[in-house]
């Protein structure tokens, strides 16, 4: 008799936590979405994260479709800076994307959630819904944005207690090259006050070096095929001492011959229908238009000197493509009973904008190179995915390749190629400490939306710890 009394309070005990977490968690639930007519086996959560000073970060949060007790927990930003991670969400990588209507969504099969729960963080404030209950000034930083990241993230184990076992990975894609090493540094610098179970940082076609960044691209443009053969050849005997493999072109003086050339090199793809985050795919019919000011803020003067020359291809954003259109997307997200939904605020009146203009003018990025930070990470026991598109013009196959290498991590397998249903998807290279870079073939600057099943298969290995 006494053992059962002791088993029916433990059961009591059990169910009112759960019953407690559930409560806590109900406000915030997403009962269902407008334009889903498919039943989900996955609860999900949209609402706020406290992230400092005033901060209110917007999330999505859907929970795992295999097991949410113990599947990892993923935390999923996009780049920009400024730009919405419910992109990734609604048309890359979530459990259902939208539509070309505007209005109905279809099911993803080839959703990451498949294994794993999946937080997706609209961060900085002002970017989609996110806002500050202090201040409309949308001038920010990477250290701002690196520290209330890091609260949301410790605010988002605050309402789901029951997630802080599970183990956690950092994803993004583009500038989350920055955001992601400077967030993985903070977790590891507060693992005592506040300890977080972090396995592994995934970047897709990061940009974490912006010498690199400059650098490889002439290498990439030509191999391509889109420099004038005569421009190549003249810049690199006269300008690149015979070898432009390793011209630091950003210290070619201003007002020279080599610096008129080196113009001519970047100019050589400036075409408003080529599309530069996916060289080999159509642009789409859009009545957006390209900012006509520079795109790409830096302190180099070839940068700058891009800046005057009103040349298309450094009028873009990192998180964004011109060239697709994202309209239904952004019809979807501000429609009214979308936005209920989603736990929206009524009293919050901007429209949802997959990137933001605001922001990106006028943020300040204080680190051109991610290196130390990436070292500490994987010196710490923490494993790291670099994967990039072969197709991607902004962030290329080059600069991830040597920006991976350039780390000094010891070589542990060769380039090999990886296979997804008897073909070859990408080629990939593994090093000491957990770092693997890897290329996938055909794949542009959001990979899982070029080549999902390939981008699935990867994402499951590497939660598990697998080589491709």
């Amino acid at each position: 008799m006494l053992r059962i009394l002791i088993l029916l309070k433990f059961f009591i005990l059990i169910n009112s936590i759960y019953g407690c977490l559930s409560e806590q968690y109900a406000p915030n639930e997403i009962k269902s979405l407008p334009g889903l007519n498919d039943k989900l086996n996955f609860t999900q959560y949209s609402g706020y994260l406290d992230a400092g000073n005033g901060n209110l970060f917007h999330y999505i949060f859907v929970e795992s479709q295999g097991d949410p007790k113990t599947d990892p927990l993923v935390l999923w930003l996009n780049g920009g800076p400024g730009c919405s991670s419910l992109g990734g969400l609604f048309e890359e990588l979530g459990p259902y994307l939208v539509n070309k209507d505007g209005k109905t969504l279809r099911l993803n099969p080839y959703s990451w959630n498949k294994y794993a729960s999946i937080i997706f963080l609209e961060s900085p404030a002002w970017v989609g819904f996110s806002y500050n209950t202090q201040s409309k000034n949308e001038s920010t930083n990477d250290d701002e944005v690196a520290t209330a990241n890091y609260a949301a993230l410790k605010d988002v184990l605050n309402k789901y207690p029951n997630f802080k076992s599970n183990p956690l990975f950092l994803t993004g894609e583009s500038f989350a090259g920055v955001y992601l090493p400077m967030l993985g540094v903070k977790i590891l610098e507060g693992m005592k006050d506040t300890p977080l179970n972090l396995k592994g940082v995934a970047i897709g076609n990061g940009i974490m070096s912006f010498i690199l960044h400059t650098n490889t691209l002439p290498l990439f443009l030509y191999g391509h095929g889109m420099v004038d053969e005569q421009v190549w050849q003249t810049f690199q005997n006269q300008c690149c001492n015979g070898c432009i493999d390793g011209c630091d072109v950003l210290r070619i003086p201003e007002n020279t011959t080599c610096a008129d050339m080196q113009m001519k090199l970047y100019t050589s793809s400036d075409n408003q229908l080529l599309n530069p985050y996916d060289i080999y795919h159509d642009c789409e019919q859009t009545n957006r238009t390209i900012p006509s000011k520079n795109r790409i803020k830096r302190s180099s003067s070839l940068l700058n000197k891009l800046e005057r020359s009103d040349l298309n291809l450094f009028r873009l954003r990192y998180g964004t493509i011109p060239c697709t259109d994202v309209s239904a997307t952004e019809h979807y997200l501000n429609m009214p009973e979308v936005r209920e939904a989603l736990n929206i605020p009524s009293n919050l009146t901007t429209k949802w904008e997959d990137c933001s203009d605001n922001i990106y003018d006028n943020y300040t990025q204080i680190y051109q190179e991610l290196n130390n930070f990436t070292k500490i990470i994987l010196n710490s026991n923490i494993r790291a995915l670099f994967y990039y598109g072969d197709l991607d013009m902004i962030a290329n196959i080059l600069l991830g390749q040597r920006f991976t290498e350039q780390l000094g991590f010891e070589l542990k397998t060769s380039k090999q190629p990886w296979i997804v249903n008897g073909q070859v998807a990408g080629f990939a290279t593994e090093y000491e400490n957990g770092l693997t870079y890897t290329t996938v073939r055909g794949a542009g600057h959001e990979v899982p939306l070029s080549k999902p099943q390939e981008a699935l298969y990867m994402f499951k290995q590497f939660l598990d710890n697998k080589p491709l």
